[in-house]
């Protein structure tokens, strides 16, 4: 088992107090609530960093979208 390491963090009074509104509303202390937050912030950087990557990775091997293919897009999703 890990050993959790000791850490401190300074937060805003507001930021703090809808910490711990999240907290009381989930029977969870604000221990708890800090360290999902931070592993969930993890988590979406890690994800977002591999998505940017798979698409250097395409865009470095010549794979692009076609013309038809960002016109098809535009006209589904808009501009």
């Amino acid at each position: 088992m890990t050993v959790p390491v000791p850490t401190s963090i300074r937060l805003d009074p507001e930021t703090l107090k809808q910490v711990d509104a999240i907290a009381a509303a989930e029977g969870r202390s604000r221990h708890w609530i800090l360290v999902q937050a931070v592993k969930d912030a993890l988590d979406a950087r890690a994800a977002y960093a591999a998505a940017v990557q798979k698409g250097l990775d395409e865009a470095n091997a010549g794979q692009f979208a076609t013309d038809e293919e960002v016109a098809a897009m535009f006209a589904k999703y808009g501009a």
